[in-house]
């Protein structure tokens, strides 16, 4: 059955979901990188970081759309587009050669879904842990459950 809102209330209802999310993604800093190992575990949970980018303009502007994703539920498809003819503009789309002759992949359709599917996931969960230790005295317990696979490993059975 469906409910008619007020438009306000609506918008809010739909946003509130992922306060914690945007929030967690948005008091990230920035960190340049070459390989993903130049960031370090934990850094990386403050600091947003793609691998190979070394300009932070181009950063930012990934960053932006990662951003507008999590914030307006923008698909992979929406991202891949806007972001797609923007990389090409600044000379990070496709393989390049490195130095010594190796093959380096760039900015590609595969790299974005990685991007795009990593730190919407990330900041998801960390706005659901959040919203957990919030509320921990009243439900101080957490019941893990599997997920939706065919095949479970043994010891998540367990």
């Amino acid at each position: 059955m469906h409910f008619a809102f007020n438009r306000e209330q609506d918008a809010q209802k739909k946003s509130s979901g992922f306060d914690e999310a945007l929030q967690y993604f948005r008091e990230k800093g920035f960190q340049l990188s070459w390989h993903y190992w130049d960031v370090w575990k934990d850094e990386r949970t403050r600091a947003f970081t793609v691998a190979k980018i070394t300009c932070q303009d181009l950063l930012m502007d990934i960053r932006q759309w990662v951003d507008k994703a999590l914030a307006e539920g923008i698909t992979f498809h929406t991202f891949k587009q806007q972001l797609i003819p923007l990389l090409a503009q600044k000379g990070w789309l496709g393989f390049t050669l490195s130095a010594q002759g190796k093959q380096i992949e760039l900015g590609t359709p595969r790299r974005l879904k990685i991007i795009y599917d990593t730190n919407l996931r990330v900041a998801r969960s960390a706005g659901q842990w959040t919203r957990i230790q919030r509320s921990k005295k009243a439900l101080p317990y957490l019941l893990y459950s599997l997920g939706p696979s065919k095949e479970h490993r043994l010891m998540h059975e367990r």
